[in-house]
């Protein structure tokens, strides 16, 4: 699979460079987040910009992607849908369930306010 990563201090960018998230590639994307997680990565913002097409496997990639990085006290940001697979993630019903932004700007703004309300919430606890 073809991908470009950024680690930066709050979060890792990881961009998928591939025009299709279908089962041929999408153990490869669990498998990548998975070792960015165990690596101490586990706020990320995943790029799709170059994905024009996904399927039903590419969405239990991102749900599996999602709920990694939510077990280890992190986030995954999604950007860069196109109308395509943002509709196919509305009709799945997945957009009340994982974290999408449109742009890199704001998925960076809210997973900074998604661990704000985190860090509020367990201190009240």
């Amino acid at each position: 699979m073809k991908s470009t990563i950024e680690k930066n201090e709050r979060y890792t960018i990881f961009s998928l460079k591939e025009k299709n998230l279908t089962s041929h590639n999408s153990s490869d994307l669990k498998s990548e987040i998975a070792i960015l997680v165990a690596e101490g990565y586990n706020s990320i913002l995943l790029n799709l910009t170059e994905v024009d097409f996904m399927d039903s496997s590419g969405l239990g990639a991102l749900l599996n992607a999602d709920r990694t990085a939510r077990e280890n006290k992190g986030f995954l940001v999604i950007y860069g849908l196109n109308e395509n697979n943002s509709n196919l993630i509305r009709i799945a019903k997945l957009d009340k369930v994982l974290l999408i932004a449109y742009s890199e700007k704001e998925a960076i703004d809210l997973l900074i306010l998604e661990e704000l309300e985190r860090d509020l919430t367990e201190e009240e606890n």
